[in-house]
């Protein structure tokens, strides 16, 4: 059974790669929920922008708990976003 010190790792690299990828797909059932990673210095913003059955997409800054929650429960697919998250991250990002 794995610790939580290989969780944490593990989470570690999971936001790494999304830094690194930009974006990463939530893979849950409902709407999309993408999440991107800003950095402020050495600090990073877990961002969540959905984009709903509606088309409309809107984002904001998540605790990393729930982060970790949705990649636990969900997993990830690193695939490149639609246009219309694509603006909603950079309007997020000039908050």
């Amino acid at each position: 059974m794995p610790s939580t010190t290989d969780d944490g790792d593990q989470f570690a690299e999971q936001l790494n790669k999304i830094s690194d990828e930009g974006y990463a797909r939530v893979d849950d059932e409902g709407d999309d929920k993408w999440l991107s990673v800003v950095w402020e210095g050495s600090i990073g913003h877990i961002l969540c922008t959905t984009l709903h059955s509606n088309g409309v997409a809107d984002g904001e800054e998540i605790p990393t708990p729930l982060a970790r929650e949705f990649i636990e429960d969900d997993g990830l697919v690193f695939e490149e976003p639609p246009e219309k998250v694509k603006r909603e991250v950079k309007r997020l990002e000039q908050i």
